[in-house]
């Protein structure tokens, strides 16, 4: 599964648009698209975001899912690992 930020320039580049110029086509700032493309960034764009997005540059059903899912992967913070010490034991008072 790609990442978002990836996926995002991915199709981007493929419509052959630089950010200004998606940010025009789909009446979003150059800003909200330069930010949702950062490798490291952790922006989540919104869904109206994504469906503009998805519309304008004629994302398959597909490519549509995959680009949904990678947005909850992003928002979906990660599970805390196991403790990788063990409990210390309780000594009764004598």
């Amino acid at each position: 599964m790609a990442k978002l930020p990836t996926l995002l320039r991915h199709y981007r580049l493929r419509a052959g648009l630089t950010q200004k110029a998606l940010a025009e086509r789909i009446h979003f700032s150059h800003t909200v698209i330069s930010r949702t493309e950062q490798p490291e960034g952790h922006y989540i764009p919104s869904g109206i975001y994504l469906a503009t997005f998805a519309r304008d540059l004629g994302l398959t059903q597909e490519e549509q899912e995959e680009l949904h899912l990678a947005a909850r992967l992003v928002a979906t913070p990660p599970e805390a690992p196991p403790p990788t010490t063990a409990p210390t034991p309780v000594i009764p008072l004598q």
